[in-house]
């Protein structure tokens, strides 16, 4: 497989998946011990990202308020690492995260890859020259099919507009709602500025 095939599945993937935006936005996990520094890290968690957020986590009640506090700083410190379009906010939960993980493990089916996608993964591997990255990249792509089997098997919806895996309580993945939002407006403001000529 050539370097530009492995190019193009690779822009293919996050085409499909929300594009940059919605990477940089997963990036904000990652980035949340660089944002917080690790005496706060340690004590706080960062879940995951959704719609422009970031959903935090701690037990202790004082630090919740503290950082709830911190909003704007923090947002400002996220703005500088990824740009500025992508956090809009946190949100923070009180309580154990510990707890809700060993949860999930007890209710959720083990899952297993079939031969296709194993197949399909391994030659994407094989492209890479870097046997780290290679490495990293065949991990990335285990994670995305199985995640994308876990939300085909717990009956998680499908963006309206591109088809990725959402969850129930949502029509657009977070990219496509912003657009579908901006379009709204955008017609809006096509309305109001002729409404005399429409009637």
């Amino acid at each position: 497989m050539a370097s530009g095939s492995f190019k193009a599945i690779i822009e293919s993937f996050f085409q499909r998946n929300g594009g940059m935006d919605r990477l940089k936005g997963g990036l904000a996990v990652y980035y949340w011990p660089r944002v917080a520094g690790r005496e706060i890290a340690n004590k706080v968690t960062a879940v995951r990202f959704a719609d422009g957020y970031i959903y935090l986590q701690t037990d202790n009640a004082a630090l919740a308020h503290q950082i709830s506090l911190l909003n704007l700083d923090i947002i400002k410190k996220y703005r500088q690492i990824l740009g500025s379009n992508i956090i809009k906010g946190i949100k923070i939960k009180i309580g154990s995260i510990q707890l809700k993980r060993d949860q999930k493990k007890e209710c959720t089916p083990e899952l297993k890859m079939n031969s296709e996608d194993e197949n399909r993964i391994a030659q994407c591997g094989q492209s890479i020259e870097d046997p780290v990255l290679a490495a990293k990249f065949t991990d990335l792509m285990k994670k995305h099919y199985l995640y994308k089997r876990r939300m085909e098997t717990n009956g998680a919806n499908k963006c309206r507009a591109c088809g990725t895996f959402i969850e129930t309580d949502f029509e657009y993945c977070p990219c496509c709602e912003r657009l579908v939002t901006a379009e709204k407006k955008e017609y809006l403001n096509y309305l109001n500025r002729n409404e005399n000529k429409l009637q």
